[in-house]
């Protein structure tokens, strides 16, 4: 990865929201075994038909490439393209009616299971344990396209600002970066959430709900948009885009779409 610089070393420290790896790959293994499509696409009250699960991909990915022409951003869709927190594989597969290759990398094993299971691209859909901090996996200068959906703001912001940094190593220079991150807390709610940890969070669960302590907690990470520009700029792309995405009020969400430079 090469040397980082002070000021983002320093950045690192002072983030909140810090989460131990392995207690984010417990939480998301038991998320795909429990009910794996609630847990990538949420909806309460929705018991998810697969073939309308898979759809919702589809769409989301035909949306990002029209977004991208309107950016007039070229993608080599002959080259690979990584989808990074793939989950059951809901946009690796939707990608791979574009691209010729495509990886999706999870750190959940039951996830990645379950992708593999519901492949229907055959080797041109790959799926990828990942239990590190890096994407050291991978050779740097790999992939044309990187997008990453509804993922980073549940890693918290030490591995957010860590997966950013190694997905400008691995795109190809000139590739497309594409991924969304909340930038503020809009909820009071949420807020709190944020600053109990885990444990308390699971025992008030456990009794509000009647949820059992051990149960897996979804969580969610705002990383402040200055800060995810200066990691961004730091590490060698150049940011294209910034806009908003509404999802869910309670966050003010953004997607950023970058590329790499040619130079570096």
């Amino acid at each position: 990865m090469g040397d980082r610089s002070p000021r983002l070393l320093a950045d690192e420290v002072k983030c909140e929201g810090d989460m131990r790896l392995e207690t984010l790959q417990a939480n998301w293994n038991q998320l795909g075994v429990d009910d794996p499509l609630q847990a990538i696409l949420t909806v309460r009250g929705r018991t998810w038909d697969l073939a309308e699960f898979f759809q919702t991909g589809e769409t989301e990915i035909q949306e990002l490439l029209a977004t991208l022409a309107s950016l007039r951003l070229s993608v080599d869709t002959d080259g690979e393209a990584l989808d990074f927190g793939c989950g059951v594989g809901r946009l690796t597969q939707a990608l791979c009616q574009h691209f010729r290759t495509v990886t999706g990398v999870d750190i959940a094993p039951s996830m990645i299971e379950l992708a593999k299971e519901y492949n229907s691209y055959g080797e041109r859909a790959r799926y990828v344990l990942n239990l590190a901090d890096d994407l050291a996996i991978f050779d740097s200068n790999r992939f044309a396209l990187i997008y990453s959906d509804y993922v980073l703001h549940h890693v918290g912001n030490r591995l957010a600002i860590r997966y950013i940094q190694e997905f400008v190593r691995v795109l190809k220079p000139g590739g497309v970066l594409v991924f969304q991150l909340p930038s503020r807390v809009l909820d009071l709610q949420e807020r709190v959430k944020i600053i109990l940890p885990s444990s308390i969070r699971r025992g008030a669960r456990r009794l509000i709900r009647g949820t059992p302590v051990d149960s897996p907690v979804m969580e969610m990470h705002p990383l402040r948009q200055a800060k995810v520009e200066r990691v961004l700029a730091d590490a060698g792309a150049r940011l294209v885009d910034v806009r908003p995405q509404v999802h869910d009020p309670r966050w003010a969400s953004v997607i950023y779409t970058a590329i790499r430079h040619r130079d570096a």
